[in-house]
């Protein structure tokens, strides 16, 4: 474990990097676009991790070893080990590139307010979008386990299930943002979340007509699959937000070292109190009822969080350009 967590920690350091040089790289128009591949190799892990851990499992190879976490840790490193040698080896280095830091230019008073407006949007969006994730997960497990009696593997699908379609949109999102503004690419990431959890409520009523309609009913799948819907439109609302955002952060904000060295930040922030909300999210055994209402007030605190910022920096601008 403590091998995967340093491998973690060198892949959030590469990812920074990453991110950093695609936002120099790319011109603005096609920024978003390319944070949206970005965002696409998320996806990918999402579908592809749980598949591959499944097969690491059932492995032959898993005999030759003490259990399933030794066979996953040198799998891990060695494919690590492989992908960094391609990279050293097909692709340019930055001094190739020609890439060199850009001066800090002094800025009026009206600009580095506006700065800070774009950091402190970027920042808390990102780690409340991330506490809006894991909360999410932990207690979507937990409702397909028990309310819907699916148990712990059939709802593992269910789960995985949400991932692909989040996978499918962010495809279709890759195809689409070049015709629309951050802006409006943020507002309808923000109403598909805003749709999803419409979609995971359920009209309050007694015990024997919750498990007649949504366990030994023939309405049970309908059931079942609104909640799967909703979470997968909620889910994809909530990751989609992340491309349109970080665009518009390093075209308005500061240099892009700071944007996303303070967006990798409030990743890792959001990640660490994510977990812990999720640990109180399983242990309330939670409906789904209770998942809207939880959620929802967060989600209207990041869509106000959101507006005001985009619309603070709006307004900077405007002063800026008058003066």
């Amino acid at each position: 474990m403590i091998c995967l967590r340093f491998l973690g920690g060198l892949g959030e350091g590469a990812l920074y990097l990453g991110h950093v040089y695609l936002a120099r790289l790319s011109s603005p128009d096609q920024r978003t676009r390319i944070f949206g591949y970005w965002e696409l190799g998320t996806a990918a892990g999402l579908v592809g991790g749980p598949a591959i851990a499944s097969a690491l499992a059932g492995s032959a190879w898993n005999d030759l070893l003490p259990g399933t976490g030794e066979l996953m840790t040198l799998s891990v490193a060695a494919a690590a080990a492989v992908l960094l040698l391609l990279v050293s080896a097909l692709f340019p280095s930055s001094a190739q590139l020609s890439i060199s830091g850009k001066e800090m230019l002094p800025v009026a008073p009206v600009l580095a307010a506006k700065e800070w407006t774009v950091q402190l949007t970027l920042s808390g969006s990102t780690v409340v979008r991330l506490l809006l994730r894991l909360a999410w997960e932990a207690a979507a497990w937990i409702v397909l386990a028990t309310h819907f009696c699916l148990g712990h593997e059939k709802s593992g699908y269910g789960i995985t299930a949400t991932f692909c379609l989040y996978m499918a949109g962010q495809g279709v999102f890759v195809l689409l943002c070049q015709h629309y503004s951050d802006h409006q690419m943020i507002r309808s990431c923000e109403c598909l979340e805003l749709l999803g959890l419409v979609l995971m409520f359920r009209m309050p009523s007694d015990v024997e007509t919750t498990l007649m309609e949504d366990v030994m009913g023939s309405s049970a799948f309908v059931r079942l699959g609104l909640f799967l819907l909703g979470s997968a439109f909620f889910y994809t609302g909530n990751c989609l937000t992340s491309a349109p955002l970080s665009s518009w952060a390093t075209k308005h904000g500061p240099r892009s070292e700071t944007v996303m060295l303070s967006a990798h930040l409030a990743i890792q922030s959001g990640v660490c109190a994510g977990g812990l909300l999720s640990r109180i999210f399983t242990s309330m055994d939670p409906h789904q009822n209770m998942i809207v209402a939880m959620l929802l007030p967060v989600v209207c605190m990041q869509i106000v969080l959101s507006e005001l910022g985009i619309g603070l920096t709006g307004v900077a601008e405007e002063v800026g350009a008058k003066e």
